[in-house]
C-alpha cells in the first residue's frame, strides 16, 4: 500500500516514538521534499529531537522523499505550500491514502478524490490489529504541528 504523508502525522509520530507504524502499516511512504524541509531540515535547526528521527527513517530509505511541483492546486489559497506539494504527490503516485491532519487540506485532499487520514486514523488502527495497544493519550495538544505536553499510558 502506496501512502504520502503531510508533516503533521510525521512530526506526531515521530514525538511518540512511533514512527514504525507507518512503516508496519504501509508498504510504501513517499513525502514531498517541501515536507521534508519542515519536518528534518528546519526541525533540526530548532533542535527538535523528533527531526533527528524522522531523518533517520529517510536515511534507512523507509521514507522517500520526492520532488514535486504544485501545479493543480496552485490556484488553492486555502492551504500551505507543504500540504499543496502532499497532495499534488499523492494524485502524482495514486496513492492509496494521503496522512494529512489539518481539516481544510483534508477537504482540499477529497476535493481531488483522494482518501485522506489522520494522525489518529493511524494510531487506532494498529489498536486493531495487535500491532500496538494504545490505552490512552490524553494532555496533547498540537501547536503548529508540534505536539507538546505528551502524557502517554501503555498497558504492559
Amino acid at each position: 500500500m502506496k501512502v504520502v504523508s503531510n508533516a503533521g502525522p510525521l512530526i506526531v509520530l515521530g514525538k511518540l516514538g512511533r514512527l514504525d507504524i507507518l512503516q508496519k502499516l504501509y508498504e510504501t511512504i513517499l513525502v514531498a521534499q517541501e515536507v521534508y524541509e519542515e519536518t528534518v531540515v528546519s526541525g533540526i535547526a530548532l533542535g527538535a529531537p523528533d527531526a533527528y528521527l524522522i531523518r533517520d527513517y529517510f536515511l534507512s530509505e523507509m521514507f522517500k522523499k520526492k520532488q514535486v511541483q504544485a501545479i493543480k492546486l496552485q490556484n488553492e489559497t486555502e492551504i500551505e505550500e507543504g500540504e499543496k506539494a502532499t497532495i499534488e504527490l499523492a494524485l502524482s503516485e495514486k496513492a492509496d491514502f494521503v496522512l494529512i491532519d489539518d481539516a481544510t487540506a483534508r477537504k482540499v485532499a477529497k476535493r481531488y478524490g483522494l482518501k485522506p487520514k489522520g494522525t489518529l486514523a493511524v494510531l487506532l488502527y494498529p489498536n486493531k490489529s495487535g500491532l500496538q495497544k494504545i490505552v490512552f493519550v490524553y494532555g496533547s495538544e498540537v501547536h503548529g504541528s508540534r505536539l507538546e505536553n505528551k502524557r502517554i499510558n501503555r498497558e504492559p
